[in-house]
């Protein structure tokens, strides 16, 4: 695992949402050249660490209309923050928007837990270690009543960028990943994707120390990607 950021939050409950969140390494940026010749909409995001969790859903991170200018660049930049939120809504499906309200600094370099209690609306830091690993967040779900669902969004650098589906009685464990994704088309901040529509993406990883990286769409409707480092 990199030296990434970790988070951990919780709570949406009567339109409250609240969060805690931690800090914990650098700073990156994707620019993005658009030379289609097409107007659209450029959409950073990330997959699921477990890709094969029918309850963990990629949501639509940054998204940011371009122009079919192709001096005209656009640039994502964010810092190593991770936040997570949560709704009692009960679970959620592609297409759907997910948002959070206010976000609480917390510390999870050494690795930390939280358990929310349905019954109550109360949700605590279940402190740090415990033999969960460095920067991993892992949330537990208890109380309510039987099959009762929280959906649980996890924000990188203060927006949501994965939400999961945890019923009660279940935990789950997040660990942050360095690769995201980059993909043109029609897109909303904040909705859950099915990535299996998303045509065209490509991967960018940043697990090799670099911090800016270079993507052209081109008119052959390719994406290249190359190090935007000095």
């Amino acid at each position: 695992m990199s030296a990434r950021g970790a988070a951990v939050a919780i709570g949406l409950l009567a339109g409250l949402a609240i969060a805690w969140v931690v800090a914990y390494g650098g700073e990156y940026t994707i620019v993005f050249k658009n030379e289609s010749g097409q107007s659209g909409v450029a959409m950073v995001y990330q997959l699921p660490p477990d890709t094969s969790m029918s309850n963990v859903f990629a949501v639509a991170w940054q998204t940011t209309n371009v122009s079919a200018d192709p001096t005209r660049d656009t640039t994502f930049s964010w810092s190593e923050e991770y936040s997570v939120s949560w709704s009692q809504s009960g679970g959620i499906s592609t297409g759907a928007i997910y948002s959070y309200a206010t976000s609480i600094d917390v510390d999870l370099s050494e690795g930390a837990g939280a358990t929310l209690d349905l019954g109550s609306g109360s949700l605590e830091p279940s402190g740090q270690g415990g033999g969960i690993q460095p920067g991993a967040l892992q949330v537990s779900v208890s109380g309510g009543n039987s099959g009762q669902i929280a959906t649980v969004g996890v924000g990188i650098d203060g927006t949501t960028g994965l939400v999961v589906s945890i019923p009660t009685g279940a935990e789950w464990t997040y660990e942050p990943t360095s690769t995201y994704y980059i993909a043109f088309g029609h897109f909303i901040e904040g909705m859950v994707l099915n990535v299996a529509l998303i045509a065209n993406a490509v991967a960018i990883d940043f697990s090799d120390g670099t911090s800016t990286f270079v993507v052209t769409y081109g008119k052959d409707h390719q994406f290249t990607v190359t190090s935007g480092d000095a």
